[in-house]
This record gives structure tokens, C-alpha cells and sequence, in this order.
């Protein structure tokens, strides 16, 4: 299991060297379990190869992403797990056909 420190050491590995970490994310990250703090580093380093302009912060208690100001997705951690939450109507219309069963919102 990686220490706190060197999970600070992964980060500026993963991190694109031009991108520095929002202080409440960090803080965020920090308090999560071990395990979660590797994997929701390797989500958002994912979501930050992806869109060059995404914004990061906090919001809701979860780490918050924004493109060209519009909501994109949300990552977080509880007690046992890990949650995703894409944002927008466009994406249950894209996948509306495989959320067959599922509850969904908008």
C-alpha cells in the first residue's frame, strides 16, 4: 500500500507538468482512503487528458469538473466505494439504449 508520500510523489508523476492541483481538491484527496486517493487520481489525470479546458474544483463534497463552464462529471468517495457521476443530458441520450432497467434523472 502506498504512504501519504508517496502518493504526493505519484501525483506530480501523473499530473501534465503545466497543471497544479486546486488546494481543495488536494485537501480532498488527502482525507480519502489510500486506495481511493490512487484511483481518483488516475480518473481525474483520465478526464484532464481528455479535455485540455476542464476546470476542477470542489462542489457537493466531491471533486467537480466544468468544460467551457458547463457541468462535465463528478468524482467521489464514500466508505466503501468510489462514484462517477456524468453530468448533462447528453450523456443518458447517448447511452440510453444500454441504461435499459436502470433509474436515471433527466
Amino acid at each position: 500500500m502506498l504512504t501519504l508520500q508517496d502518493f504526493r510523489i505519484l501525483k506530480y508523476i501523473l499530473l501534465p507538468n503545466d497543471r497544479s492541483m486546486n488546494a481543495q481538491v488536494q485537501a480532498y484527496l488527502d482525507k480519502a482512503p489510500h486506495d481511493f486517493q490512487q484511483l481518483l487520481l488516475h480518473y481525474s489525470s483520465l478526464i484532464h487528458s481528455q479535455f485540455d479546458e476542464v476546470e476542477e474544483r470542489m462542489g457537493r463534497g466531491m471533486i467537480y469538473y466544468k468544460l467551457h463552464s458547463k457541468p462535465l462529471c463528478s468524482l467521489g468517495h464514500f466508505a466503501k466505494h468510489l462514484t462517477f457521476f456524468p453530468m448533462g443530458t447528453q450523456v443518458i441520450s447517448d447511452f440510453l439504449p444500454r441504461l435499459e432497467g436502470f433509474h436515471t434523472t433527466k
